[in-house]
């Protein structure tokens, strides 16, 4: 039985490891609180230790920080965005919100547009899947061995070497030991000292702010969030952040981003994939490859989901859920090995070299 704790592809030396898989909070703020509170618990229970949220995201703040509350601290790591001119006054709203401190704070490069592109694809998540992925997930839940998915993140926090849960918010700012090496998040700032074009008052003064957070304990990493691969792939040459938060163009239907992916490996930041599930799955790639992975027994979603961590540039991927029944659908579809052997299929590696 496959766990998240073996799901992703051994990782390269990093400053910052997240946890194998998240709950994305963008659709937290949607249904009854309820029910949102009831998703988290059921991630919890599942095994998921990494949860994002967003002032963005409506009431996801305050359902986050009711349902974990309850949690220990030291077993789970969350993350959010800073909104508005003022940074530090954004980051202590949200930790109001949540009734805790945050450990993960990203930024948006620029001009914004490539979150902006990003936050819609997760909105729309639920509606481009279809009927045929839905099905999937729901049949994944049906089948999985043990009855549902409770219990099949387990082990997502556990120390590789073996042993009970680890401190995850310890755990994770450790990576493999690199972190204390270096600096700070910024590394001493922007490369040969020149500024890369970043908006003043909306790039490297909030990377400033942020760094300097990060320093005074307020928060533990730092990092870069968007949909835009490029403009991402320029904050990650010329900044030296801890993570990056990708919304797009990472997937089993669209690798537009990997020359960022690479980058991030060799400069030892960690990438966090978000939208894995956007599959469009009315598409010819998607049939074509859909057909391929039947023939190794394995749906659409659940190649989709296995698919991003194969870069040993990913350490996580976020799950968006809206229903207690959504988280145990994926990670009943976690739970469910790939065979190596599809992905050394010759035809489903021309599908993917063609996107």
């Amino acid at each position: 039985m496959a766990v998240p704790s073996r799901a992703l592809a051994p990782g390269a030396t990093v400053r910052f490891r997240p946890p194998r898989f998240g709950l994305g909070g963008s659709h937290l703020g949607e249904p009854d609180e309820q029910t949102a509170i009831a998703t988290v618990d059921a991630a919890y229970q599942a095994g998921i230790r990494f949860f994002d949220t967003s002032p963005a995201y409506g009431d996801s703040d305050r359902r986050l920080g009711t349902a974990l509350q309850r949690r220990p601290r030291g077993e789970f790591l969350v993350s959010t965005r800073v909104v508005g001119d003022d940074p530090e006054e954004s980051i202590r709203q949200t930790s109001e919100h949540l009734g805790f401190a945050i450990d993960l704070v990203f930024t948006q490069p620029r001009t914004h547009e490539g979150a902006r592109h990003g936050e819609q694809q997760l909105a729309q998540d639920r509606a481009v899947r279809g009927d045929e992925a839905q099905s999937a997930r729901e049949g994944a839940v049906r089948d999985a061995p043990g009855g549902g998915a409770l219990g099949a993140l387990e082990g997502a926090v556990r120390d590789k070497r073996g042993g009970g849960a680890e401190d995850v918010r310890e755990g994770v700012v450790r990576g493999d030991g690199a972190q204390g090496a270096r600096g700070g998040v910024l590394g001493g700032g922007v490369r040969g000292g020149e500024r890369w074009g970043m908006d003043e008052g909306v790039g490297w003064e909030v990377f400033s702010v942020l760094e300097r957070l990060r320093r005074e304990g307020v928060v533990r990493a730092v990092g870069v969030v968007g949909g835009d691969w490029e403009e991402l792939d320029q904050v990650v040459r010329d900044v030296e952040v801890d993570c990056v938060l990708l919304t797009g163009h990472y997937s089993l239907l669209d690798q537009q981003a990997k020359p960022l992916l690479d980058r991030c490996l060799a400069r030892g930041v960690s990438v966090i994939v978000a939208g894995a599930l956007v599959l469009q799955p009315e598409t010819v790639q998607a049939r074509r490859i859909t057909a391929v992975c039947e023939r190794y027994g394995v749906s659409l979603p659940q190649a989709a989901l296995a698919f991003p961590g194969r870069h040993p540039a990913v350490t996580s991927v976020l799950i968006t859920a809206a229903s207690p029944a959504e988280i145990r659908a994926d990670a009943a579809l976690v739970r469910q090995p790939v065979p190596e052997r599809l992905w050394q299929d010759p035809e489903l590696a021309r599908l993917l070299s063609s996107d």
